[in-house]
């Protein structure tokens, strides 16, 4: 049995098609919804990113794993998703947002977590790979038409279990947060 389990970044319910978004296209969100488990109800424990994404990979309110506040990691005695996943023979992968290793908002790039080495893609390397132009905080100017035949020309690696998840709603694109 495999698991595959998606963190959306800010993402509501009603962003979805599954969910009865007339307007948005999220076809494959829509498939794995019509094939998978779909939560109606979702609740957090927290309204900022750090501490609900500790909560998520911990299983444990921000107060108790550590990760009470956005830049701030679990403590490293708290068994995390992967550690959990790992420990019961199962080879764990993350990509995307991680922002769980207490450094700056896209994170060091440093495996961590129980996550396979050779299986993490973070927000950290997907941001090295980026050309100049429209790499975050490069001071070049940039249009918003290169940015968008960039993300275009996004490939996954070839090793490992990277997925792009494309979505658009009503002609402009819909940013899609963590796969894991």
């Amino acid at each position: 049995m495999n698991f595959v389990v998606i963190f959306t970044d800010t993402q509501c319910k009603w962003m979805v098609g599954a969910y009865g978004q007339p307007v948005c296209d999220t076809p494959n969100l829509d498939k794995l919804a019509a094939q998978g488990v779909r939560f109606e109800r979702a609740y957090t424990t927290s309204p900022i990113c750090g501490p609900a994404r500790g909560a998520l990979f911990s299983g444990l309110h921000p107060q108790s794993n550590g990760a009470w506040g956005n830049h701030m990691s679990p403590h490293r005695h708290v068994p995390l998703m992967g550690d959990v996943f790992r420990d019961l023979g199962y080879r764990a992968a993350l990509t995307g947002k991680w922002h769980l290793d207490g450094a700056s908002y896209s994170g060091t790039g440093v495996p961590d977590g129980g996550f396979e080495p050779d299986w993490w893609y973070d927000q950290t390397n997907c941001l090295t790979e980026l050309p100049d132009d429209i790499r975050p905080g490069n001071n070049a100017r940039r249009s918003s038409a290169s940015r968008l035949r960039h993300r275009a020309r996004l490939r996954p690696p070839r090793d490992g279990p990277c997925a792009r998840l494309p979505a658009n709603c009503g002609g402009r694109p819909v940013r899609a947060g963590c796969v894991i």
